[in-house]
This record gives C-alpha cells, structure tokens and sequence, in this order.
C-alpha cells in the first residue's frame, strides 16, 4: 500500500468513527453531502438547458460571446460562467483592465484558462504569461485558447514562485497581476521578494477562510506601494443574470450559485506611479459607494 491508498484508508476510519460516535457531526456531514447534491444538481440542470438555448459561450458580462466548451462536460458545475455572472463583483476591475495600458498580463493559477482566454479575447495585443501549478489542466487551457483563436502571444508555466515572478515582471513599464492561488497568495505576492510588484496592478482573490488575515496582511503590505480598493463578495440577485434566460427566478439563483465555503474578497491594488491616490476603499456594487479611512 502506497502513501496515498494508506492515506485513503485513514481518512474513511475516521469518517466512519466519526459517524458512529459523534451525532453532531453526523448531522453535519450529512447536510453538507445534501447541499453538495442539491447544487450539482441544479448546476447540471441550468448548464444543460443553457446549452439547449445558446450554446457554449458565454452570455453577458466582461467575456461575452467567448466560447466555454468545458461546459460541455458532464462533471463540470458551471452556469454561472455561462451566464456571464460569475465573480462578477470584479467585473468593473475587469473592464478597467481590458481598457488599460498594460505592456504584460500575468495570471497565477489560471486553472482552466477562463481568465487567460477572456483577457487574451478581450486585448489581444497584450502578452500573456499563466502559471497553473496542475500540469495536467495545462493542455485543457491551449484548448480553450485555440477554440477562441487567440492563442499566438500567450505563454504557459506551471508552478510560479517568487523568482519565476521577478523574471516576468523585471523590466516592464506596467505589469497588471492576476493571482488566485488559494492563499499562498502570503508568500508570493510579496514585495520583498518580487520588488518589481511595486510597479505593478494587481487584482488578488484572498483567502482568508483558508488563512486567517490574508486580507489584512495584504493591505499593510502593499499600502506604501499601491491604492487598494476592497472588494467583497455579495449574494446575487435575479436581475444580476441577462434577460431572456430560460429559467426561473429560483433556478437562476442556484445557477449563478459559486458555491463557495466562506466569505470571499478580492484586492484591487493600482500601483500609485499610475493610480488614483485613493488609498484604501471598501467597494460593494450598490451606488453608495463607502470609503474607509487608511494612513498612506
């Protein structure tokens, strides 16, 4: 028996440990397991009939009328993405983005090239550099790519550290970083290390139910550098999704549903060579933007 099948068979002794002895845990997991079904289910549901209706492109939103042809697998939960709603608390950041000067996109854990593609849609004049750690998702991103035939000027690595970083970044006049990495996001985005993040924007999905005070930490250290705008998750509604979908108020909740464990905040942070001078800003989508006040 190998380390992981030792592994396996550990974790199903405590599970069944568990589930004899602890009732409370027992309730739990078997609310979890409910909730899990409850939303492949509805996600399978809401993703086929997009299909039906529309195809595998993406509907509204930054990427509009990209192709999505990973929807078209059985095991892949993602309506949301063919809504054209999904993370989109960061969409205003997104067209920002797609607008700027950027001489260089780099992406930290591509995963399966939706960022890399819609960004490489959206300006096809600017080199793109992805890092995705999964090797084996490497060969799914170069598809999607070619699919929506704009692969040429888009390069792809696997693991990015701090050197890896330096090198990509040292010497270009405005870097922009987009880095999800499931909070080692503490150690490499990290000035000390890479000094040529100081020059650049970077939008950075934190992590803080995997590490405590990601966000935080994050905010002191780049603060000198950089006017941060905080941007948090929030509950979507019915009108988030386009007109005209074929689904109900109910189904359109749980398509655009992201199912994600805790509360999530991502980072807008503009190098202040080039930013607004704004500081730190706590930023929802409601009209009534609130400012919080930072030392700078």
């Amino acid at each position: 028996m190998d380390r992981i099948d030792l592994r396996s068979a550990i974790d199903r002794l405590k599970t069944g440990w568990w589930w004899i002895s602890d009732s409370d845990w027992r309730r739990r997991h078997t609310e979890n397991r409910q909730r899990i079904r409850n939303f492949r289910l509805a996600q399978r549901s809401a993703v086929e009939r997009l299909l039906t209706a529309f195809g595998s492109r993406v509907l509204a939103g930054p990427f509009a009328g990209m192709s999505f042809s990973p929807a078209l697998l059985s095991n892949v939960y993602c309506a949301q993405v063919l809504l054209g709603t999904y993370e989109l608390e960061i969409h205003g950041v997104l067209k920002e983005i797609c607008e700027s000067t950027y001489s260089l996109i780099v992406d930290i854990g591509a995963d399966n090239g939706y960022y890399v593609c819609g960004l490489k849609r959206s300006r096809p004049d600017i080199r793109i550099v992805a890092f995705e750690a999964a090797l084996a998702k490497h060969t799914n991103i170069h598809a999607l790519l070619r699919e929506n035939t704009v692969e040429e000027g888009t390069t792809v690595h696997g693991l990015c550290d701090p050197s890896s970083l330096q090198s990509q970044l040292d010497g270009e006049s405005r870097p922009f970083v987009l880095c999800d990495i499931d909070g080692a996001e503490v150690e490499l985005l990290d000035v000390d290390n890479v000094p040529a993040l100081t020059k650049a924007d970077i939008l950075v999905e934190t992590h803080d139910g995997i590490r405590e005070g990601i966000s935080d930490l994050l905010i002191q250290r780049f603060s000198p550098t950089h006017d941060i705008q905080v941007l948090p998750e929030r509950t979507r509604r019915v009108s988030d999704a386009p007109a005209g979908m074929p689904l109900s108020g109910p189904e359109l909740i749980a398509a655009m549903d992201e199912f994600r464990g805790f509360p999530q905040t991502w980072l807008w942070m503009v190098a202040k060579s080039h930013g607004s001078g704004n500081g730190v800003r706590q930023v929802g989508l409601a009209k009534d933007e609130r400012t919080v006040p930072t030392s700078s």
